[in-house]
């Protein structure tokens, strides 16, 4: 064996083995610098920047615009304890430093959660044992400032960061989270006392936007993938159905609604159920024709005219019947019973719901808003499938049917599942524009803050869309997990 062969192969066994390597001089920093957590570094950053802004501030009412700012030194000087939040919070965060800095290991996860549950107790105990005492009447309220929020999304990066060291253990930072919150007392928050004097309507409201959202997902569940299919499978339709789902987006949600308020209007004033029905046979009776033509003629040019009608056919179809099946949907999640109680063939659609304003333009915004990213998703992944795959189920003798169920969809469901996430997170956030078109949802607080003037009425509308959302985002991130194949992760 020849001198350069032993050289590579003692190459190769040292360089290239599982077994860390060691460097000296420059190339150990470099080693080093791999072993840092960066997102934690960044949550240390947001952390100590808090450290310098009011932390939280106190107002005399509820809609006077000025108030009292107070940081984390002050907290220390009028709580009756006496504890040192601004130090115990920077010991924290440097304890948060410290170990971003230290090598991977089991060591490095423990010492990172315990750090993490450490400044995640300090900054909500901060922010209400410490604040408690500033409040002395029933007016006066507290509410948090910029040091505060700046803390919360330090805090959001820095759970990320011990999501990137072990999955499993940022589960007891959030345990932390949720163990402080149960104990502390949040009766001097301007939010908590926007709360109490609006339960009635924050419950029915939350609901309604829950409902809202739930009534579009099936629809763009249905739409979205059949459209992603066919885009991918039919050349020919590629190019429309990509090019009107972009230009959708570009679309302002209030135009939007201004163009769906006379259409709407019109629509369930002049069509009764009876009409609607006659026109959904035409439709189906055309389309079929289309398709047997395609046997009895040669393909050619009337075969492709033939095809555009039918998109055009199809198309004209979904855009009538979209608010005849936003509504059905919302009434199924409503009430049901009193709905198809008063179901007549001779009914007009406005006195089953479909009008101007209400739910139908906003399901119907929501619908075609929502859609955009489930079609990209579905069309980019079927494309994405290596044809190697595809052509191995043809050689075994797989139809074209079998090898999109058998093949294709366990391949691009993980990808399915990441569109229905997105989808739902675009869908909480346009819900709450639902309350221009007197659709309801968390918009109606949002709404009345701004009239009134009150930024914790505003915070009591958004702050439940943000939790709600990254409840949603994180369930279904588990789904896409534990669907998604070994190889593919």
């Amino acid at each position: 064996m020849t001198k350069s062969v032993v050289s590579e192969q003692e190459y190769i066994k040292k360089n290239i083995s599982g077994k860390p390597r060691t460097y000296s001089g420059f190339f150990s920093f470099l080693y080093f610098r791999t072993e840092v957590n960066q997102v934690a570094l960044l949550a240390v950053c947001f952390g100590l920047f808090a450290l310098a802004h009011p932390f939280v501030t106190k107002y005399a009412n509820r809609v006077l615009p000025l108030g009292e700012s107070f940081d984390l030194w002050a907290l220390t000087e009028h709580a009756t304890g006496s504890i040192p939040w601004l130090w115990a919070i920077l010991l924290s965060w440097i304890a948060v430093l410290v170990v971003a800095f230290m090598p991977r290991g089991r060591s490095k996860q423990v010492l990172l959660v315990l750090a993490a549950s450490l400044s995640c107790v300090l900054i909500i105990a901060a922010s209400t044992f410490g604040s408690v005492d500033l409040v002395q009447d029933h007016l006066s309220r507290i509410s948090l400032s910029t040091g505060a929020w700046f803390s919360a999304f330090a805090l959001y990066i820095l759970l990320f960061s011990v999501y990137q060291e072990s999955k499993k253990w940022v589960l007891i930072p959030i345990l932390f989270i949720v163990i402080i919150t149960a104990i502390a007392p949040f009766q001097h928050w301007g939010i908590y006392r926007e709360y109490i004097a609006n339960s009635e309507i924050f419950k029915s409201e939350l609901w309604q936007h829950i409902i809202l959202v739930l009534s579009a997902l099936p629809l763009i569940i249905v739409l979205g993938t059949v459209l992603g299919v066919v885009a991918t499978k039919k050349a020919w339709l590629e190019e429309v159905i990509l090019s009107l789902n972009g230009f959708m987006q570009t679309v302002p949600s209030i135009a939007l609604y201004g163009l769906l308020l006379p259409l709407l209007s019109f629509f369930g004033k002049v069509f009764t159920v009876q009409q609607s029905l006659g026109l959904l046979l035409i439709i189906i009776a055309l389309v079929v024709l289309g398709r047997l033509s395609f046997k009895w003629l040669p393909y050619g040019p009337l075969t492709s005219k033939i095809k555009i009608t039918i998109g055009f056919i199809v198309f004209f179809g979904i855009i009538v019947f979209l608010p005849i099946l936003t509504n059905l949907f919302y009434q199924l999640f409503t009430h049901p019973i009193q709905w198809f109680s008063s179901f007549h063939l001779t009914s007009h659609w406005d006195e089953l719901g479909v009008r101007g304003l209400g739910t139908t333009p906003a399901l119907i915004a929501l619908v075609l808003y929502g859609v955009f990213p489930l079609i990209v998703n579905v069309h980019s992944s079927l494309q994405n499938i290596p044809k190697d795959i595809i052509d191995a189920a043809k050689g075994i003798g797989l139809s074209p049917h079998q090898i999109f169920w058998k093949v294709e969809l366990p391949l691009v469901f993980p990808f399915f599942i990441n569109g229905i996430r997105l989808t739902c997170l675009m869908l909480i956030s346009l819900a709450t524009i639902a309350v221009i078109v007197n659709a309801g949802g968390l918009g109606v607080l949002l709404m009345r803050g701004t009239e009134q003037s009150v930024q914790d009425l505003i915070l009591l509308g958004c702050i439940p869309a943000v939790v709600l959302a990254l409840v949603i985002d994180a369930f279904l991130r588990l789904i896409e997990g534990v669907f998604t194949a070994k190889g593919l992760k």
